[in-house]
C-alpha cells in the first residue's frame, strides 16, 4: 500500500490527464467522439462499432485513424 502522500499524488496526476483527455476530446468531431468511446471506453470490436455507427469496417477504421491522429 502507497504512502498517503503517495496516493494523493497519484490521485492528482490522474486527474490532470482525466481533464486533458476530456479537452482534447471536446475538441474532436462529434462522430470522432462517438468512435473513440465506443472503442477504448466502452471496449466495443470494429464490428460492434460497425453495427453500432451504422458504417462499414472500412470506415470505422478509417474514423478511428483519424480520430487518434487528431488526439
Amino acid at each position: 500500500e502507497l504512502p498517503f502522500e503517495m496516493r494523493w499524488i497519484v490521485e492528482e496526476e490522474q486527474a490532470a490527464t482525466d481533464q486533458k483527455l476530456q479537452a482534447f476530446m471536446a475538441g474532436l468531431a462529434p462522430r470522432q467522439q462517438e468512435i473513440i468511446h465506443l472503442k477504448f471506453f466502452q471496449g466495443l470490436s470494429y464490428d460492434e462499432i460497425e453495427q453500432a455507427m451504422h458504417i462499414r469496417r472500412q470506415s470505422v477504421h478509417n474514423l478511428l485513424r483519424e480520430a487518434l491522429t487528431a488526439l
